[in-house]
């Protein structure tokens, strides 16, 4: 859908999941990279906003949310 074509990178990434995950559906493995890549668009905006001292606390909470729904989409940590 046009959602997909956003940034280019959920066919991309679903690809990947796929080939981690054979038996995801393509609209699963789409809707796992699409909340991926918005995800990652908002924290972006919340690390651009941070005193630079904040940032590295904010890229762990990043790496943990971002470990934590892959693995439970995936069935391991990525």
């Amino acid at each position: 859908g046009a959602r997909a074509a956003d940034s280019g990178a959920e066919p991309r990434l679903a690809s990947f999941f796929r080939a981690k995950r054979p038996d995801l559906a393509e609209s699963a493995a789409l809707r796992t990279a699409n909340i991926m890549v918005q995800t990652v668009k908002g924290l972006n905006r919340l690390y651009a906003e941070a005193k630079p001292k904040d940032r590295p606390d904010l890229v762990d909470e990043y790496k943990q949310l971002l470990r934590s729904y892959l693995s439970d989409r995936l069935g391991s940590e990525p």
